[in-house]
């Protein structure tokens, strides 16, 4: 009971991950092909993977090298998602009769 638990947590957690990837993903999209530039206030999911696109500090720096980061960051999330995903899945569907038999048999 305890693993299918775990299990359904990680499915749950997972698929979160890969939601919110998503919609940072075309948050920071969406941004980059609008005419005007976006404040902070209307990107709230791109203000959580990428703040230094927003910090005034980087004023100086290349637009497209901050984005590059944010989206590496999105990638990183939406794939650790797709993972936590695919564990449960395969851990379902793994046999479980090499698991219950002992060794020596």
């Amino acid at each position: 009971m305890v693993v299918k638990t775990l299990l359904a947590c990680f499915l749950l957690v997972g698929a979160a991950m890969s939601v919110f990837a998503g919609l940072a993903y075309s948050e920071l999209h969406n941004a980059a092909t609008s005419e005007t530039p976006p404040t902070a206030n209307e990107m709230p999911m791109t203000k959580i993977v990428g703040p230094e696109l927003f910090d005034p500090g980087n004023a100086g720096g290349r637009p497209s090298d901050l984005a590059q980061i944010a989206f590496n960051r999105i990638y990183a999330i939406g794939g650790g998602g797709i993972v936590l995903v695919i564990l449960p899945i395969l851990f379902v569907l793994m046999p479980r009769s090499r698991a219950e038999t002992p060794l020596g048999e």
